[in-house]
């Protein structure tokens, strides 16, 4: 199912919060604003081994695993595309200026870092989904040393793209074309910029600047990688 946060709740405890003198807050108030916050004005999918009844009291729409949220998220798309709701999400990685110059290429590879795999490549990925424009097939993760990973992403039409991982790593893409022409480009843009402006822009006018359908992709190619991490060198079906 899939219902709203109780606004009217959320609005009433947030009047409480904020008719409180600064020397009034109770500790970690901020974390609770924040929250509430959220829940005014998104629908949220709480992914967890949390019961579904606690979560659903508190306004979220409860999953127990990244491929359950998809499902649930592409219910809350189809809904919102039915009643003209316009929503926004995006890694900061997709407004790289370099980006722009390579979109459509054929085959790529990136490069990144991070604290950790699960956590980072999603910057990865974003970026691959925005410069070929394509589906994915399936996906193959492999290994070396302790912390380094290479993993493979097939896509419809006969593109593909390598990701390699290592926390050590600074964030770039190589892409080639059809004719055979690669561009290397370093992900040096101001990339938050980009994000920040683009999320100001959506606020105001309710325009989205990209497919949203693009966000379940990059979100279907995390959940993959992160299954191949436990599964190394076998092709995981999208």
């Amino acid at each position: 199912k899939i219902a709203p946060a109780n606004v009217e709740e959320a609005n009433k405890t947030m009047e409480q919060f904020l008719s409180r003198g600064r020397n009034e807050t109770v500790p970690d108030q901020w974390q609770t604003q924040i929250f509430l916050r959220v829940l005014m004005h998104a629908t949220v999918i709480y992914i967890s081994d949390t019961e579904d009844e606690l979560v659903e009291r508190m306004h979220m729409i409860p999953a127990h695993s990244i491929g359950e949220a998809i499902e649930t998220a592409k219910k809350i798309f189809a809904v919102a595309e039915k009643y003209g709701t316009k929503f926004f999400s995006s890694s900061a990685l997709r407004y790289g200026e370099e980006l722009s110059e390579v979109v459509g290429g054929k085959v790529m590879f990136t490069q990144g870092g991070g604290r950790n795999l699960p956590e980072y490549i999603i910057h990865q990925i974003e970026m691959v989904v925005k410069v070929l424009q394509e589906k994915a097939v399936r996906v193959r993760v492999e290994k070396q040393g302790c912390n380094q990973y290479i993993m493979t992403v097939q896509f419809e039409n006969e593109k593909q793209a390598t990701m390699f991982y290592s926390q050590g790593y600074t964030f770039g893409v190589c892409v080639e074309d059809e004719n055979g022409k690669a561009q290397n480009k370093p992900a040096l843009s101001n990339t938050f910029t980009g994000l920040i402006a683009d999320i100001l822009r959506f606020y105001l006018s309710g325009e989205v600047s990209f497919d949203g359908n693009e966000t379940l992709e990059v979100i279907k190619i995390r959940q993959a990688v992160i299954n191949g991490m436990d599964n190394l060198g076998v092709w995981i079906d999208l």
